[in-house]
């Protein structure tokens, strides 16, 4: 199974990610881990992919691309440039190259609730865990 992991870059409870994927995978052999390469719950759950030779698609979101066509572009405290739509981009990426067949979905912001959304948009069956 292709599975998509979404949540929070805040999301530190290491021991609570293992358990949910071992619990799911144990349910739903999970064949390779589609994450977006940010701090927090996907640092995570790539470790795990990572530790049970798991095979890993890492999607990062290119925040520093503000020449793209669609980018909005807003500035870091330090006066560095971002694009605002790279994250947004990067979800509807994990869904249309990343091809899921399931998702789970932690604890998170405003980027795990647009994440959330579009699975649902795409019609991807996910599970949610608790906080």
């Amino acid at each position: 199974m292709r599975l998509v992991v979404t949540g929070g870059r805040d999301y530190r409870d290491t021991e609570r990610v293992f358990a949910a994927l071992d619990e799911l995978h144990a349910r739903r052999p999970v064949t390779v881990l589609i994450e977006g390469e940010a701090d927090g719950l996907d640092k995570r759950a790539k470790a795990w992919a990572q530790r049970r030779g798991i095979a890993v698609e890492p999607f990062p979101a290119p925040w520093d691309d503000v020449e793209h066509p669609s980018a909005v572009v807003r500035y870091r405290r330090d006066g560095k440039p971002y694009d605002v739509n790279a994250g947004p981009r990067r979800n509807q990426q994990m869904i249309d190259e990343g091809r899921p067949d399931y998702g789970l979905v932690f604890p998170g912001g405003t980027g795990t609730a647009d994440m959330r959304r579009r699975l649902v948009a795409a019609g991807v069956p996910f599970e949610e865990v608790a906080a």
